[in-house]
């Protein structure tokens, strides 16, 4: 599992947090720290 962050118009991608390996059959739960795309995102 991963999460990329795209800026406003498509201009770059980036990889921002991944997760890999047997995590099991319940839910987990992540914190990404977006503050350096403040702006950036919608």
């Amino acid at each position: 599992m991963h999460l990329d962050v795209q800026v406003s118009g498509g201009s770059w991608q980036t990889s921002v947090w991944s997760q890999s390996g047997n995590q099991g059959n319940s839910w987990q739960s992540a914190s990404v720290d977006l503050s350096s795309f403040s702006g950036d995102l919608r």
